[in-house]
């Protein structure tokens, strides 16, 4: 799993590096989950610049495309590890693309009109309920599990 960097388990915030109890049971994932913080903490970091509309929107658009091929990987992953609410899960993703895709026409349509504290406590939010504790549901069906790492290799 990817380096501990800090112990037990501390209230996540955005500003948190990756940790070890954060791990979801697949090195995949946890890379892509380190990768969706690493994207949270640079819109935090642009929290209070007015200024930061266009690179606001580079980041949401990031946030977009990258969701949604970890998404995809996230839910091969399941699916090859047998568990069992994966239906659920999968409409929690849809409702979360929903939701980030809005964001992310405001940032092309109306760059200046993004609200980025709003938008950085939406993700921040995301972050620790999905991501820390919905994903943890799905931990010990990855567990030990190669074949389920495995069908996170995505094609392209």
């Amino acid at each position: 799993m990817r380096g501990n960097q800090g112990k037990g388990h501390e209230k996540p915030m955005a500003t948190h590096q990756w940790t070890d109890s954060w791990s979801v049971g697949s090195d995949l994932l946890d890379d892509d989950h380190s990768t969706i913080l690493t994207l949270i903490r640079e819109i935090e970091a642009l929290s209070g610049n007015r200024d930061a509309s266009r690179q606001v929107g580079s980041i949401v658009a990031a946030v977009a495309a990258y969701t949604d091929v970890h998404f995809r990987r996230e839910e091969a992953v399941m699916e090859a590890a047998g568990y069992p609410d994966l239906p659920n899960h999968r409409d929690l993703h849809e409702s979360l693309k929903a939701r980030t895709n809005q964001f992310l026409r405001v940032a092309l349509e109306t760059p200046n009109q993004i609200e980025i504290d709003v938008l950085h406590h939406f993700l921040k939010t995301w972050w620790e309920s999905h991501i820390l504790q919905v994903d943890m549901a799905y931990r010990p069906y990855l567990e030990q599990n190669p074949e389920a790492e495995n069908a996170g290799k995505l094609d392209g």
